[in-house]
C-alpha cells in the first residue's frame, strides 16, 4: 500500500531542510522535492494521541509563490490552505502532503 508512495517521494528526492514547521514537537516531518512544481511533506506523529496540527511552509524557501492545492496522500483528501496547512494526524500515524506550487 505504501509503495507506490515511496517511489513518488524517491522521483522528487529526499531534501535534508524540510521548510516547514508546525509548533508540536511530536510531529516529524521530511520533505521531498520541490521537481516539476511539487513537493511532498511526510508528516509522522510519534505521539500517543491524535493532532491537529498546523503546518507553516516558507514558499519562497522550496521556490513557490504560492501554493495551488495541496492533497494528503493517505487519508486522499483535498486541503484548503490558507496562509498554512491544518490537519489531523494520527497517533504513531503517518501522512503525506501533496503540494502543488507555482
Amino acid at each position: 500500500c505504501y509503495v507506490p508512495l515511496i517511489i513518488r517521494e524517491s522521483s522528487l528526492g529526499w531534501e535534508p531542510v524540510t521548510h516547514a514547521t508546525t509548533q508540536d514537537t511530536d510531529i516529524q516531518i521530511e520533505r521531498f522535492g520541490p521537481k516539476n512544481g511539487q513537493v511532498l511533506l511526510a508528516l509522522y506523529n510519534h505521539g500517543t494521541e491524535e493532532k491537529s496540527v498546523t503546518v507553516d511552509v516558507d514558499l519562497s524557501a522550496i521556490g513557490f509563490s504560492e501554493i495551488e492545492s495541496v492533497e494528503t496522500l493517505i487519508d486522499v483528501k483535498s486541503l484548503s490552505p490558507i496562509g498554512s496547512i491544518e490537519l489531523e494526524v494520527e497517533s504513531s500515524g503517518l501522512e503525506v502532503l501533496l503540494i502543488s506550487g507555482r
